[in-house]
């Protein structure tokens, strides 16, 4: 259960943030961190120009010289407080195409899951990153635990992750929606430690205007029968193995990301408010569903909260389409 846990590094505080929930989980479930820098992120171009062209520098002696301070980073990083006692593996690779870069590690050193702030550095390359942070969510084979800091005064906000875990799961109807629960479960299980971890099961039904109120109370209702079924299987296998709490709640509302932020932010009127959210990056679209990946994103941009983002396996209909 996510014993191999793989950080991504860009050397900036931002993406550090991420230790602090890597940390938390290696401890948990006893794994082992791999700490990933990615030499050459940005493009450096030599001093001087030529008839106002940059030119780029000698490569392979940059690649040379940042990989070596890469090193010396990363033995830092493992030498810290934060990582005492944890077994730790440093890899530096030096690639032009990070995302790529992740997406073969991931799969060559048989990852289970990904740790990564979505932002870094400043200006284009803190743009860069978070578009990493996103290919490799839509992209990665396992899930991908994403901490967005947005202002300094956050970063307390994730060494202070209260326990136990309370994460919401947006769902749509779908069987693709429904893949995030379960890694839900187990993250949620391993980072709650002693105590019971919940998970939010929850249904945005977007009215139509086209729809008369009778029908507008039966999708509703059939939402309510989908989602009290769901947690009923839940409450007899996964729950039960990893001692958690399941809930449940419908809502009516034309915007569904927003709504899921605020609901994710406020709680559910009865709750404290969640401390995760867990989701997959599609889904399936028609009248009463959103479609996942928009929401996905939005949240991701949104919300000051760890993310965690499942890749569903693709059905045939969407190979099709593909």
């Amino acid at each position: 259960m996510f014993q191999q846990i793989l950080v991504p590094l860009d050397g900036s505080a931002c993406s550090e943030q991420a230790l602090v929930l890597a940390a938390r989980l290696a401890r948990a479930v006893d794994g082992t961190l791999y700490l990933l820098r990615i030499a050459n992120q940005e493009y450096t171009y030599a001093s001087t120009s030529v008839a106002g062209v940059f030119v780029p520098a000698d490569l392979a002696e940059m690649t040379d010289l940042e990989m070596k301070g890469d090193h010396a980073y990363l033995d830092k990083i493992a030498s810290s407080s934060l990582l005492a006692g944890l077994n730790v593996v440093k890899e530096v690779r030096a690639e032009l195409a990070i995302p790529d870069a992740i997406l073969n590690f991931i799969t060559s050193h048989h990852m289970e899951i990904v740790v990564m702030g979505s932002h870094g550095r400043g200006g284009l390359a803190r743009l860069v990153l978070g578009s990493v942070a996103q290919k490799i969510a839509w992209n990665s084979p396992i899930p991908v635990l994403v901490h967005r800091v947005q202002k300094p005064e956050q970063d307390e906000q994730v060494s202070e992750l209260a326990t136990p875990i309370y994460a919401l799961v947006p769902l749509d109807g779908s069987p693709q929606a429904e893949e995030a629960i379960v890694p839900a479960g187990l993250l949620v299980a391993a980072l709650s430690g002693a105590g019971v971890g919940s998970l939010h099961l929850v249904q945005i039904i977007k009215p139509s205007a086209h729809h008369t109120d009778e029908q507008r109370g039966q999708a509703h209702e059939e939402a309510e029968r989908y989602l009290q079924d769901l947690a009923g299987r839940l409450r007899g296998g996964l729950a039960s193995t990893f001692q958690l709490e399941i809930k449940s709640s419908v809502y009516s509302d034309e915007q569904v990301a927003p709504t899921l932020v605020h609901i994710a932010a406020s709680g559910d009127g009865a709750a404290a408010p969640h401390n995760l959210i867990a989701m997959t990056t599609s889904g399936r679209g028609g009248k009463r569903r959103f479609i996942m990946g928009s929401v996905a994103e939005h949240i991701l941009q949104k919300t000051p909260l760890p993310v965690l983002l499942i890749k569903p396996e693709e059905t045939s209909e969407q190979r099709k389409d593909s």
